[in-house]
């Protein structure tokens, strides 16, 4: 996918929840699993993906306050009253994914490497993402769809 492409398919993303995220059992590409407004599942494959930092969004006082396992579940009952619950299992994605123009980093990679690559940032309000890949690939996700399994 070219620029204009990316963008777009980041647009169709817009305001949805980011449900998982990760490497992809091989390591080189990385995936978001993206619930949109549509309601349908996507995976957005970031190919080839040289670089992918994960940060909080979250303040200290409030990861201070949400320390507590009992955030973790669905079941709140023994839950201290004002921490953040991270048991929702999704992130808001706002403002979302945005396309980083004329990235250094994306530069580095196409001198070192000899192809194009771009620099994408997910915002939620849990997580930044930062990615530098140099493709897209967006494919829809059925129902029971397993991003890792644990082999014998």
């Amino acid at each position: 996918m070219d620029a204009a492409e990316i963008t777009r398919a980041f647009e169709a993303a817009f305001d949805g929840a980011l449900v998982f995220h990760a490497f992809a059992d091989y390591l080189r590409d990385y995936d978001l699993y993206v619930f949109t407004m549509g309601r349908e599942y996507f995976r957005y494959r970031f190919v080839h993906c040289v670089s992918a930092e994960v940060r909080t969004q979250l303040t200290g006082e409030l990861w201070s306050r949400s320390l507590d396992d009992a955030f973790t579940t669905e079941d709140l009952d023994n839950a201290p009253d004002d921490g953040f619950v991270w048991g929702v299992r999704w992130q808001e994605m706002h403002p979302g994914l945005k396309l980083v123009a004329n990235s250094a980093r994306a530069e580095y990679w196409r001198v070192r490497i000899g192809i194009p690559f771009h620099e994408a940032v997910v915002e939620s309000n849990t997580q930044v993402i930062t990615l530098v890949f140099a493709d897209l690939v967006v494919d829809p996700v059925a129902g029971g769809h397993t991003p890792f399994t644990i082999r014998d």
